[in-house]
């Protein structure tokens, strides 16, 4: 009966012990990443992409640049029914 009494208040004290810490460690965290930004310095727009990097160059203010995507073809499948193209007549 003993063993189980202690063993229940360590394992009550550990968890208190954890979730205190755990609290601190958060609220520090989140602190760190408010000052930061604040002052404008850290990633906030992260992109996730496989092999590195693919970030455009910084451009200064007042730059306009215009991306495109390649244009393709109407993928019609051949097995669907009749495709009728779609005009809107007024």
């Amino acid at each position: 009966m003993e063993a189980l009494l202690t063993f229940l208040f360590f394992l009550i004290a550990g968890v208190y012990l954890i979730s205190l810490l755990g609290r601190l460690f958060f609220s520090y965290w989140i602190r760190k990443k408010q000052r930061e930004f604040s002052e404008g310095k850290g990633d906030f727009s992260r992109t996730y992409t496989w092999g590195g990097s693919n970030r455009p160059p910084k451009r200064s203010e007042g730059d306009i640049t215009v991306s495109t995507t390649k244009q393709t073809e109407k993928k019609i499948n051949k097995n669907v029914g009749d495709y009728v193209d779609f005009e809107e007549v007024k």
